[in-house]
């Protein structure tokens, strides 16, 4: 099981000493069969045995970044962009946000892009990375939209941001 299709699992066989990786991820569901050690290390021994051997782990990134990277290396730069985005609606204060911001943008349409950056300018407490990514957007993008008066609404100005 993998609710959010973010988790990564690895399917390791091992033959004659030799490792190869199956990397799992986007899938809600994954089935598996003949896994000789699910989320369980090989035997001191398995190495040294003539047969094929697989097992199942869960691989553990130390943060959002690392596992963005590991995505776009073994997936492509559209899981990775996804993963930004669901990390930030879930967690918009994370440490990487600023990072995580451009990636999450990197594949979307402008259009779609407004969207996700309205999302996250609407959170309160606000978070000076959104609006300044906002902000930019909107001043490349649509130069043609007051800001201020925006802002205005809001009772934040961009210059408190």
């Amino acid at each position: 099981m993998n609710p959010d299709g973010i988790a990564v699992i690895v399917e390791e066989t091992l033959f004659d000493g030799q490792t190869t990786n199956r990397y799992l991820f986007r899938e809600v569901i994954n089935f598996f069969e003949n896994i000789d050690y699910p989320f369980f290390s090989f035997p001191v021994w398995g190495g040294s045995k003539q047969s094929v051997q697989t097992r199942l782990f869960h691989h553990i990134p130390t943060n959002h970044l690392e596992r963005v990277e590991f995505l776009s290396a073994h997936g492509n730069p559209s899981d990775a962009a996804k993963y930004a985005r669901r990390v930030l609606v879930i967690d918009p204060s994370v440490a990487e946000l600023e990072a995580l911001l451009k990636l999450a943008i990197s594949d979307l349409t402008p259009d779609q892009v407004l969207t996700f950056l309205r999302y996250g300018k609407a959170i309160i407490p606000p978070f000076p990375a959104w609006h300044c990514c906002y902000q930019n957007f909107m001043e490349v993008h649509r130069p043609e939209h007051d800001l201020q008066s925006e802002y205005a609404l809001l009772e934040i100005m961009p210059q408190q941001i």
